[in-house]
């Protein structure tokens, strides 16, 4: 999956997996998804992450 572009630095941007468990959403290569580990990004069904913009990377980061 793609997260649109941040707006502002330290946006905070939450993305809920509601399928089962068994499925999960994984993110495209960071040139394309705008998430800084792209495919390492993967959420489990039933889980969500949060995601912070740096404007200085242009890029979405998970929050850990």
């Amino acid at each position: 999956v793609i997260l649109a572009v941040g707006t502002t630095g330290g946006q905070v941007c939450t993305v809920v997996n509601e399928s089962v468990a068994a499925n999960t959403v994984t993110f495209a290569a960071s040139g394309t998804s705008n998430v800084a580990d792209g495919t390492s990004s993967v959420i489990a069904g039933l889980n969500a992450r949060r995601f912070v913009w740096d404007s200085g990377t242009s890029l979405w980061y998970p929050c850990k």
